[in-house]
């Protein structure tokens, strides 16, 4: 369920023209808000409630004060092996100097850790090819993992 706001009061733009109904805003937050609860208590075994951090719902103010939420990260979850084959993510540490050509082979920032990433299929990557990049020696460190989180190579090591 994602439990994010503009989805739940999931409110129309246009509600203005519900008013011909009768609606106000007051009362459309209300059945939206019975919608959500109907939704949450229906429930069987467990409920995963997934939202954004700076987007929640403001409903799960409400759920917090009348029951225990656990909360936990993507990072927390087991990784999933890749469908159709095995993929690797290389990361790139103290690359400054040469963001740009990690960018253009693909390469993507990750904000929160501070480091380059890129995944690539399994078969046929070789570290030392990936060593032999005209960049390679110009960032501070390289790693590689494999799907299931798992350190394979580390330069320098």
């Amino acid at each position: 369920m994602d439990a994010v706001e503009r989805s739940y009061p999931l409110i129309h733009p246009n509600w203005v023209f519900l008013r011909v109904f009768g609606d106000s805003i007051e009362t459309i937050e209300d059945e939206e808000r019975r919608l959500f609860y109907v939704a949450v208590t229906r429930a069987k075994d467990s409920l995963a409630l997934v939202t954004e951090s700076l987007r929640e719902s403001p409903y799960l103010d409400d759920i917090r004060k009348h029951m225990s939420l656990t909360s936990l990260s993507w990072d927390e979850l087991p990784a999933v092996p890749s469908l159709d084959q095995p993929r690797l993510e290389i990361r790139v540490f103290g690359a400054y100097r040469v963001k740009d050509e990690l960018r253009d082979h693909g390469y993507q920032w990750n904000g929160t850790e501070k480091y380059w990433y890129r995944t690539v299929p399994a078969e046929g990557f070789s570290f030392d090819a990936l060593l032999r990049q005209p960049w390679a020696r110009q960032v501070s460190k390289i790693e590689v993992y494999c799907e299931m989180r798992e350190l394979l190579h580390r330069w320098p090591t």
